[in-house]
């Protein structure tokens, strides 16, 4: 049987599951994790590539609404591009990519591993900008290993030293606006949209999907995904949403997403702040957020994150021109990382 193109469902997911354990090894091959992340999704579809009944490689296409340069429509963001480990340089994942190119424009995809960021401009994909991600430790276990490689200390005299210490030189006091309050959510909803669109800070920024985001926390008895909003004297200003997961023996939270259109100071730091305050009670190692946007990065190095890896970020827009990009906010919602199994609260 030949290659057959299609998108992934209930009579292929046991033939897709079979391709992900192949493929993705420091990833849960539990089913029901697998079915959730990549066949529940809402407005997501998984792209696969299909021969002799097995599923030979895959590409994630995501549908939401936009802000694209000076206005608001539909893209789509392409994630988990891969091929079988022993089928990689026969293009098989090339012709899944092209099939999305030509039926999605414009498409955004954030960096990728070394073979994508040599495709990606060979196939008309244009760079457009920087997403650093930025990392706060909490706790010694975060800072452990790479102290231990680097100088040999071993993780029994590190850890202590940094959790007697070096949390207390990181911690900084949270400032609040006058008339600001914080809302506990258990997702971004509708609401928030109000806060997005050109004009308001960002000429490429996602705008929340209110069942995506339900979705993201819709993983039952593997933790807790939460969102905050932010409000001054009644006024929606700012929101958040953050995911606190276990990976490789380590407990960390991620900002899957933080956006204000108010370019003071204090309002990001305001925001940022009282995310790390809210996560320091999960007891976890380490917090990161991604950031293009320049008055988050501020509020970011502000407690004391440092820009731990930077990826390209690209954009297919197919045969119309690149819109210019000056002031991009892409973030971490979308991240595998970010949407494996969760640490319990300790």
């Amino acid at each position: 049987m030949g290659l057959v193109q299609g998108v992934l469902d209930a009579d292929t997911f046991d033939a897709f599951a079979d391709f992900a354990g192949q493929t993705w090894p420091d990833q849960p091959t539990d089913r029901d994790w697998l079915r959730w992340r990549y066949l529940d999704a809402p407005g997501q579809e998984m792209r696969i590539a299909v021969r002799d009944g097995e599923v030979v490689a895959c590409l994630g296409l995501r549908r939401r609404q936009w802000v694209y340069g000076t206005e608001v429509r539909e893209a789509g963001e392409t994630f988990a591009w891969f091929c079988r480990p022993d089928l990689r340089m026969t293009g098989l994942g090339i012709r899944l990519m092209k099939r999305a190119m030509a039926d999605v424009i414009p498409l955004i995809a954030v960096g990728g591993s070394e073979d994508t960021q040599t495709l990606l401009p060979r196939l008309g994909w244009n760079k457009t900008g920087e997403a650093p991600t930025f990392v706060l430790p909490l706790r010694g276990a975060a800072i452990a290993r790479p102290i231990q490689a680097r100088t040999g200390v071993p993780p029994m005299l590190s850890t202590p030293l940094f959790n007697a210490v070096g949390r207390h030189l990181l911690r900084r006091t949270v400032s609040v606006p006058a008339g600001g309050t914080v809302v506990p959510m258990a997702s971004l909803g509708s609401d928030v949209a109000a806060l997005y669109g050109p004009g308001q800070g960002t000429d490429l920024c996602a705008i929340p999907d209110p069942d995506q985001s339900r979705w993201m926390g819709g993983n039952p008895g593997q933790g807790t995904h939460f969102a905050l909003y932010f409000r001054v004297h009644g006024t929606l200003v700012g929101c958040a949403q953050m995911r606190v997961y276990n990976i490789r023996g380590e407990s960390s939270a991620v900002i899957t997403e933080m956006w204000s259109p108010q370019s003071d100071a204090a309002i990001w730091q305001w925001m940022v702040g009282t995310v790390v305050s809210h996560v320091r009670g999960f007891g976890v190692d380490t917090v990161r957020a991604r950031a293009c946007h320049a008055p988050l990065q501020a509020a970011l190095r502000h407690y004391r994150f440092v820009v731990a890896a930077t990826q390209p970020l690209w954009i297919w827009a197919g045969r119309k021109q690149t819109p210019p990009v000056h002031h991009p906010h892409v973030q971490f919602d979308l991240e595998d990382h970010a949407l494996l199994p969760l640490a319990e609260r300790t």
